[in-house]
């Protein structure tokens, strides 16, 4: 509230490492993570804006990995990394979502429920323009792993990567 003069540390109680958040509220938000010793995957869900977490989801495993998470409303969302996972009742219910690609997704990100883009560290992109239904791979001009997307609207986005690689739409 005071434009990030000031940061308070907010706990849930646990020991797990957090890879990243996103809120679709103010007060309705999501973390992704795993526990300790990289055992367990975590999905953690907010109603509050961030005092207290719940459990969205749990999965027994160091196999697979969540890298990345967005949200178009507070009921529709993806979680990248091993595996692309959604959700169309704001968490209570997840499912995996089939890319065509065993690629390791380190970068979600849409511009409208319908259409939206998945970069992994191989290099691959992917997109899609009815909410994952199917995935079309697209030609990233590169073979740097890639890492974090961000797009303006459904024709112009960006995406960067190691070893200074940043591509963009044409």
């Amino acid at each position: 509230t005071n434009g990030g003069v000031k940061w308070d540390t907010l706990t849930n109680g646990s020991v797990y490492n957090w890879v990243q958040i996103f809120f679709c509220t103010d007060i309705v938000g999501f973390a992704i993570g795993y526990g300790s010793s990289f055992n367990g995957r975590y999905i953690l869900k907010t109603i509050n804006g961030g005092n207290s977490w719940t459990n969205s989801l749990y999965v027994d495993s160091s196999n697979i990995g969540f890298s990345s998470i967005y949200f178009t409303d507070q009921n529709t969302g993806w979680v990248g990394g091993s595996l692309l996972l959604k959700t169309t009742n704001s968490g209570i219910n997840w499912f995996t979502q089939p890319t065509g690609s065993s690629d390791n997704w380190a970068t979600v990100f849409f511009t409208s429920q319908n259409t939206g883009w998945l970069a992994s560290g191989t290099s691959s992109i992917v997109k899609t323009t009815n909410s994952g239904n199917a995935w079309l791979p697209q030609y990233s001009g590169t073979n740097s792993s890639l890492n974090s997307s961000f797009f303006v609207n459904a024709n112009t986005g960006w995406i960067v990567g190691y070893t200074g690689t940043i591509i963009n739409t044409i």
